[in-house]
């Protein structure tokens, strides 16, 4: 049985030398790891989801998994995005089917995977509230707000009247909350307008700043940024800062960073993640 945009075609030949990047053709991330993978003399075959739960066979005996082709991941989000709904329930049920396969291989296999699915499926982004929760301590003070819309969403100003309620919604607008559209859910956080960010690039135990402000190293972010992450269970992942007052909070952890975020320090970063997927 097969479905249009599910079954295409023959499966590429790899083996175990074969580093499989799982992401949409569109990916710049995902496409800029691979060249680099190439330069490197190794072979990096970019495929959606679809493509790769084609490849893999998995086998269970007892309390052992085995899976062949054993071949080191790199996992984006980006290998389930379409163009369209699934045209019809045949076709939904394939593309399930294909996302299971490929969660079970790579949650499986002994090969190098970043970053590796879960019990919960890919790792996603986390925001300001679930940073609270993973982060475990009760120390970053951050107090993040989900409501059904803006005229439900009340917020402390937190500890100084500049601090001021700020929001972001499913049709994914950003701003005052009064000023965003009444009856339209978001989450909300008190924010200083004058506040700054930092982003710091996560691989493994590196970290990397997509700045050279002294306060960067002043805060420990590296550090800091590096310990969160592996307490979200995250090898690969961007963590955004909000600096103000001479401190930062972590606002944003997100296992999918797109490239502008990640494009400021991409040569150290992408030595990391070659060194990660080729051990």
């Amino acid at each position: 049985m097969t479905a249009s945009g599910v079954s295409r075609g023959s499966t590429p030949a790899t083996d175990a030398t074969t580093v499989l990047v799982v992401a949409s053709d569109r990916d710049r991330v995902a496409a800029r790891l691979a060249r680099e993978l190439r330069a490197r003399g190794r072979d990096a075959l970019l495929i959606d989801g679809a493509e790769a739960a084609r490849m893999f066979t998995i086998r269970v005996d007892g309390a052992s998994a085995s899976v062949t082709p054993s071949c080191p991941m790199f996992m984006r989000r980006s290998a389930w995005w379409r163009d369209a709904e699934p045209a019809s329930d045949d076709e939904r049920f394939l593309t399930m089917e294909c996302y299971s396969t490929v969660w079970a291989a790579a949650a499986l296999t002994d090969a190098p995977v970043v970053n590796r699915p879960g019990v919960r499926g890919w790792p996603g982004r986390l925001t300001a509230a679930t940073i609270e929760h993973v982060a475990g301590d009760g120390t970053h003070g951050v107090v993040e707000v989900h409501a059904s819309g803006p005229e439900r969403a009340t917020i402390s100003n937190g500890n100084g009247s500049a601090r001021v309620p700020w929001g972001k919604n499913v049709q994914r607008g950003t701003g005052a909350v009064e000023r965003l559209p009444a009856g339209v859910p978001l989450r909300a956080r008190a924010v200083d307008p004058n506040e700054a960010y930092e982003i710091v690039t996560v691989v493994g135990t590196r970290a990397f700043t997509a700045t050279n402000d002294a306060l960067s190293a002043s805060l420990d972010l590296c550090a800091r940024s590096i310990e969160l992450a592996q307490r979200a269970e995250l090898l690969f992942a961007t963590v955004a800062w909000a600096v103000h007052g001479g401190e930062a909070e972590p606002v944003r952890i997100d296992a999918n960073a797109k490239d502008k975020d990640l494009r400021f320090a991409w040569p150290e970063i992408a030595d990391a993640l070659c060194e990660e997927l080729l051990r």
